[in-house]
């Protein structure tokens, strides 16, 4: 049985770096950005709001 990557993701704290590095480095792209906050979660106990940024694209069949 032949297995092959189809998806990665990276966690990272400077999006901006981590696109231009993709984009000028790699040759991978373009990237979509999307912002979105999500809301009616609980952390500890309690309430909790988290805003998240995702960008996706592709290297070849691959995407990041």
């Amino acid at each position: 049985m032949k297995l092959t990557v189809t998806q990665m993701g990276y966690v990272t704290r400077d999006l901006d770096q981590s696109l231009d590095y993709w984009l000028n480095v790699v040759g991978a792209g373009p990237f979509y950005v999307a912002d979105f906050t999500l809301t009616e979660q609980i952390y500890r106990g309690r309430p909790a709001a988290a805003h998240v940024t995702v960008a996706m694209g592709y290297s070849g069949d691959v995407q990041i």
